[in-house]
């Protein structure tokens, strides 16, 4: 009897955009569809214990979650049917767990189909006849009758009480659909930033809000300017040269290299930190979610060495500071801006090109600011970011 079920309800779940994963008990199918990943499992609960079928639907569930994280998914949805000629008020009583839709780690919808008088069992948590998945039960049990909760002795009492969780159902299924519609229109926004070429990281598909790495840049500037006013003050030359500033002699004539790398890590005064912090978090924080860390780390890096080559070779006297860096974040943030025409995340084309123009009107009006390095990496941050949004178009 389950192998007859188990091959109809196969032939409909196909015809509807599932593909199997599994070609043996317990039958698994997946779909996805705007980024959320739909799992139904088709389990003989007659060849099963109570405690095989607890183990296997554990075992989905983990598998599921795992797959839905590594994806990026926004939502997994899995209906779990337990297919049995006679079921037990044991297999029924899996259907009678409070609100067992909403406490899984993932949704997970209960389900047992009855072969023999071709009932289906349902668990009222969850919302009614979610993809149509009740109907197609029915169908494969060969147009049964509707799906029903657990059948169970009701007094007074007990009406009332199924009648408040009715309503609370019907509160957190309402919920649910809002949160579903919100996710279809986020969903596609996405995909009109990816037509134009974007890179994007959508927080909910497993994208870190978590900026670790834009933090770890200014503790390591904090501790530098410590370490430098330690050995004798941030503002001396001499300090300045042993920590790693770059001067045309040092990098050119002398090779020194490197210099073009620990120059952006090194700050001249308190105040100077400061400036370029509040920049950092402004526009690093943005980059890193929007790029992610790596691309973040290479913007950062590439675009501080060239606005210190540019520096080097534009410029006399000794300079240090990660300005160069930050107007490469500047840069890559006005890229995306103006490839996509939305705002990154609330920062508008508008507002940047306002940070540039006031930026560099600065660096130009006051003495000693090495414009140089602000040009050059702005520059270099604006190719690299425009490259990224190709790479990714070309990826899509």
């Amino acid at each position: 009897m389950f192998s007859d079920f188990a091959q109809r309800m196969t032939h409909i779940l196909t015809q509807n955009g599932f593909r199997p994963v599994l070609g043996e008990v317990p039958y698994v199918f997946l779909r996805q569809d705007n980024g959320v990943l739909y799992a139904a499992a088709l389990m003989d609960a007659e060849s099963m214990d109570s405690a095989a079928l607890e183990a296997g639907t554990d075992s989905i569930v983990k598998g599921l979650t795992a797959f839905g994280e590594k994806a990026g998914l926004r939502n997994t949805i899995f209906f779990s049917v337990a297919a049995h000629s006679t079921p037990s008020e044991q297999l029924l009583s899996r259907l009678n767990a409070q609100d067992a839709f909403y406490s899984q780690p993932l949704f997970t919808a209960l389900y047992v189909a009855n072969l023999q008088t071709t009932q289906l069992h349902r668990d009222l948590s969850a919302p009614t006849d979610m993809l149509g998945m009740d109907a197609w039960l029915n169908e494969a049990l060969g147009g049964g009758a509707e799906a029903v909760a657990p059948t169970a002795k009701a007094g007074p009492a007990e009406s009332l009480a199924w009648s408040a969780k009715g309503k609370a159902m019907a509160k957190r299924k309402a919920a649910a659909e809002k949160k579903a519609i919100a996710a279809r229109k986020n969903t596609k926004k996405q995909q009109a930033l990816a037509n134009r070429g974007v890179f994007y990281r959508s927080s909910e598909r497993g994208q870190s809000k978590r900026v670790w790495l834009t933090y770890t840049i200014f503790a390591a500037n904090v501790i530098v300017l410590l370490l430098m006013e330690l050995a004798g003050g941030s503002e001396s030359i001499n300090v300045l040269l042993r920590f790693g500033a770059v001067e045309y002699k040092a990098v050119v004539v002398n090779h020194e290299w490197t210099r073009l790398l620990t120059a952006m890590f090194m700050h001249i005064g308190v105040m100077h930190l400061v400036y370029n912090s509040i920049s950092l978090y402004i526009f690093g924080t943005r980059v890193e979610r929007h790029f992610g860390r790596v691309r973040f780390l290479a913007v950062y890096l590439l675009t501080g060495i060239a606005g210190n080559l540019a520096q080097v070779f534009l410029m006399d006297g000794v300079s240090a500071g990660a300005s160069g860096a930050i107007y490469g974040l500047m840069g890559a943030t006005l890229a995306v801006t103006q490839r996509t025409k939305e705002p990154l995340e609330d920062m508008s084309l508008y507002m940047v090109v306002i940070f540039i123009l006031i930026g560099l009107a600065q660096g130009f009006l006051t003495p000693g600011v090495g414009y140089a390095a602000h040009i050059g990496g702005l520059l270099a941050g604006y190719l690299l970011g425009l490259l990224m949004c190709s790479g990714s178009q070309a990826s899509n």
